[in-house]
């Protein structure tokens, strides 16, 4: 029951309340000054804040991002200052500027620039320094991206790269460490993965003697991480890399323009790895075009029969493996499961690069003790060397060993060999293009014929003609005439000589593989100025064609080295989307050089298709699609050359097609047919043009012979391309850029694979010729020392047998039988390796007891060994992995199962010869008995 309070203590209650109102009130205020103190005492975030790294990060040095962030720090990405990325010698480098504004209302506008002075130069070219220079703009509240192609210089670098930052009256400086991957020949594998660390095995370091703890002991490997959107969007920032792994691919999609970049580079000859993951969705799109692939459903296996590129591999009867069903229809190589005919692995090439696609993730976890995780991406390492003719553009010193390095005495020599050949190169163009410039003065005998003929008019001739007429005495007014006259004529001549006007002469290179729709170009060009002015470069694409993505560098200037001048310079701008040449300084009447690489398009490409027959002829077959008329195309293969051309003078035009069947009496020598021939073109002719072609077909000679000995030849040919391969404007300092006068060499090349008669049929058979060798103990020694019998067929029909008595068994010693034969090897076997074609042996073994046992059967093992020869010339026996056998029965033939050879593997052997052989080693407890191996057959399969 509630009662009602008196007026007294209704009082009271109030009273209390206001009295203990005040101190709260005045704690409250108290609380909300300390608060604002705390706000008012903690830190402010930086305004403007900026980080660079390179796009390729080191994955050993890679470390998680920090968990607790400074907010004082300047860095837009805190520690990124302690990334190493890597860089080659005269190839471009990806460096990434991250610039943030934390403001509200302001807005950053600035300047980002590099300035990269060389180290050292080298005998053969002059050092210079390159800037390069981005705008940028951000705005509230904005973090952005910017990426700088930079050309590390021959002679090397320092270990920083520094960019310089400009903005609002302010400057700042950010710092990237780089590794130079040329100082110990060092294969470079960049990695785009969802996966934290993946890859980081296929790295090899040096350990505390300098020895690489790999098997491959001339070279290591480094390993790099690039983020899907950091990965370059410029196809020459991606040629560092020996192997581009794309791995899942991640849930990030690439663009349009890295996509573009990705195939530029393997059409350049890069090799791309692709590993599947369990996400069939993120395959579809280019992806699939790239890799020739069409992507299904997902599925699980139980393991992979592998091949001479992926070793096998069975898993546990609880574990599967997660792949991808694809139809491979537009790839030259694939290998598939023997029993569900599932896709294991498919290689698309473009010309000297090739697309290897895995459909499953060698990041899977089940895979994480599996060979098969290094033995793909070293092969593909070893396929990426040698892949185009300036690819060995390194200089002498940077290949002189140390005591931390392992070194290929032979493979040092041939880089230095191309390193000498590079510079003799660069420095006979610079010589013949200062010398002879594209608008020639007139020569001093000219000129002085010129004031002779002059003087005999003014003072003899006009004393005769006067005097014919017998008026001497006015002979001095013609004097005036005769100037006036021979002034206008002089200036005439000097006018149609154009030694006023501005112009371009390029000498290029066209490097493409066959059908292909763009090929890789290196340009050198000189620009020939009348008078002195700092000169404007653009590199434009025309209409409708992909993107040329020119990267002007490796300034020459011989010329102004012997004029004692100042060092040149070379100003780069980077408008996102091009580099152009800001600043080119030129002296009146002089030229300057650059060397530039670029994309070209080629239309339709060349449709060139050469197979080897069976009696050693060569079936060529070649359709030119690229919209150019070619002069003096020729076939180079094996030391001598084949024309192509189907109008007189040896030129194929645009659309034509030739078939040819070549056979020896028809080939030229390459000197002959290309090389050493003056092809007179529109585009370029007279004495300096001659000039230049022998220069270059110097170098390319030597580099052609390189690569078109094994399994390619190279098409080569003259291309009369009046604008040249690299569309080019020019302009002064106050001028708008316009086209220049142009004068153009352009050759094309075009590596073409040999295929070998029935390569590409699945069911043809090509019997092998087998030399039956005397068996033999282990004791005997190698097959080296056997003599060589006449070459026989060894049909299953004939029946021919190897046989031995086995000898009673010794305690704990059974003394193995032997069968050993050689497999002869036809002409085209590396071609045939090429596409993935086998060696398959079928044999057929039987026991005969000696006398009668209630076992009817021989125990022992069965082992097939192959010769091969490593790397120091010498030989070893390796063991083939084949369907075990623990018996054999009594006058009982058993067909074994085929014994499967890659040839890829084993075509290093001298001669083109497989030395194989049988051993069966008898159980000690085994009856007496004769152990025969018969109808050995060999023949070449899928």
């Amino acid at each position: 029951m509630n009662k009602r309070l008196s007026p007294l203590s209704a009082l009271v209650i109030l009273a209390a309340t206001f009295l203990a109102a005040g101190p709260l009130a005045r704690s409250g205020e108290k609380a909300a000054e300390g608060s604002g103190e705390e706000e008012k005492d903690k830190p402010k975030e930086k305004e403007f804040k900026y980080s660079a790294w390179c796009a390729f990060r080191d994955l050993s040095t890679l470390l998680p991002p920090p968990t607790k962030i400074d907010p004082q720090t300047e860095e837009s990405r805190p520690g990124s200052g302690k990334w190493a990325g890597f860089c080659r010698h005269g190839q471009w480098a990806s460096l990434v500027l991250e610039l943030k504004n934390t403001t509200e209302k302001s807005e950053f506008r600035g300047t980002a620039s590099i300035n990269l002075n060389p180290v050292h130069g080298n005998e053969s070219e002059d050092p210079y320094v390159s800037y390069y220079r981005q705008e940028f703009e951000i705005g509230p509240q904005t973090t952005k991206q910017y990426h700088f192609s930079v050309l590390c210089p021959e002679g090397g670098i320092s270990q920083f790269i520094t960019i310089d930052i400009s903005t609002g009256g302010r400057s700042y400086q950010r710092s990237v460490q780089l590794h130079e991957l040329d100082v110990a020949r060092e294969d470079f594998i960049v990695v785009v993965s969802e996966s934290y660390g993946a890859f980081r095995h296929l790295a090899t370091m040096p350990n505390s003697r300098g020895d690489v703890d790999d098997d491959s002991k001339q070279r290591r490997r480094r390993v790099a991480v690039v983020d899907p959107q950091e990965l370059p969007t410029r196809w020459h920032d991606l040629t560092i890399a020996n192997l581009l792994v794309i791995d899942g691919p991640p849930r990030e999609k690439f663009s349009q323009a890295q996509w573009d970049a990705i195939t530029a580079y393997v059409q350049a000859g890069g090799q791309v790895l692709i590993t599947a993951g369990k996400d069939s969705s993120r395959m579809k799109g280019p992806l699939e075009e790239l890799a020739g692939i069409r992507v299904k459903q997902i599925t699980e296996v139980e393991g992979l029969d592998g091949s001479d590129e992926v070793p096998s591999l069975k898993l546990k009867p609880d574990v599967r493996l997660p792949i991808i069903e694809v139809d491979a229809t537009n790839c030259q190589s694939v290998d598939r499961n023997k029993k569900t005919q599932l896709v294991e692995r498919c290689q698309r090439y473009y010309g000297p690069g090739s697309v290897t696609f895995l459909p499953y993730s060698l990041s899977e976890p089940v895979l994480e003790h599996w060979e098969g995780r290094q033995t793909l991406p070293k092969r593909l390492i070893e396929q990426s060397r040698g892949r185009g003719l300036f690819s060995h553009a390194t200089t002498e010193d940077d290949l002189q060993p140390n005591s931390l390095q392992s070194f290929n005495l032979r493979n040092r020599d041939e880089d230095a060999a191309r390193a000498r050949e590079m510079s003799q190169l660069r420095h006979d163009m610079d010589e013949t293009f200062s010398k002879k410039t594209s608008v020639d003065p007139k020569k001093k005998s000219e000129v002085l014929s010129f004031l002779l003929f002059y003087l005999l008019f003014a003072v003899p001739g006009n004393y005769f003609i006067f005097g014919w007429f017998k008026r001497r005495e006015i002979a001095w007014l013609a004097v005036p005439v005769w100037s006036a006259s021979f002034s206008v004529l002089a200036l005439t001549i000097g006018y149609m000589g154009q030694t006023g006007q501005l112009s371009v002469t390029e000498v290029s290179v066209i490097e493409a593989g066959s059908g292909q729709n763009a090929g890789m170009a290196r340009t050198f060009l000189t620009l020939y100025a009348p008078v002195r002015d700092d000169y404007k470069m653009q590199f434009p694409s025309a209409s409708g064609m992909p993107e040329i993505q020119a990267a002007p560098g490796h300034l020459l200037n011989l010329e102004q080295q012997r004029r004692g001048l100042s060092r040149p310079e070379l100003y780069i701008v980077d408008t996102g989307t091009a580099l152009n040449v800001e600043k080119l300084r030129v002296q009146q009447r002089s030229t300057r050089q650059l060397e530039v690489v670029h994309r070209t398009p080629l239309g339709g490409g060349i449709d060139a298709r050469v197979q080897r027959e069976t009696n050693g002829a060569l079936t060529i077959s070649v359709q030119n699609n690229t919209g150019l008329k070619l002069y003096a195309p020729v076939l180079v293969y094996q030391g001598g050359a084949y024309e192509l051309g189907t109008e007189e003078g040896n030129a194929l035009p645009s659309g034509e097609k030739n078939n040819i069947v070549t056979s020896d009496p028809i080939k030229k020598t390459i000197d002959a047919a290309f090389f050493g021939r003056n092809i007179v073109l529109q585009s370029a002719r007279g004495g300096a043009a001659r000039e230049r072609a022998e220069i270059l077909s110097r170098y390319v000679r030597a580099q052609v012979e390189r690569y078109s000995l094994g399994t390619a030849a190279v098409l080569c040919a003259w291309v009369d391309e009046p604008d040249g391969c690299l569309p080019v404007l020019v302009a002064g300092s106050r001028e708008e850029p316009r086209k220049p006068r142009m004068t153009a060499q352009t050759m094309l090349l075009a590596k073409v694979p040999i295929r070998a008669a029935g390569t590409f049929s699945a069911q043809a058979e090509q019997l092998l010729p087998v030399w039956n060798a005397e068996m033999y103990d282990l004791e005997k020694g190698v097959a080296g020392k056997l003599s060589k019998p006449e070459p026989t067929m060894l049909l299953p029909e004939t029946n021919r047998s190897a046989t031995r008595p086995v000898r009673p068994p010794r305690a704990n010693a059974p003394e193995p039988v032997m069968a050993h034969f050689i497999v002869d090897l036809p002409q085209g076997y590396r071609e045939m390796a090429d596409v993935g074609r086998k060696l398959v042996i079928k044999l057929t073994m039987q026991a005969v007891l000696t006398k009668s046992v209630e076992d009817q059967t021989v125990p022992g093992d069965l082992a097939v060994e192959v010769r091969k020869i490593k790397e120091n010339g010498q030989a070893e026996w390796s063991a083939v992995e084949i369907d075990p056998l623990s018996r054999l029965p009594h006058q009982k033939l058993v067909p074994l199962a085929p014994v499967t050879l890659s040839l890829r593997e084993y075509r290093a052997i001298q001669d083109s010869k497989v030395h194989v052989r049988i051993v069966f080693t008898p159980n000690p407890a085994a009856p007496a008995s004769t152990i025969t191996i018969t109808s050995i057959k060999c023949n070449v399969g899928p």
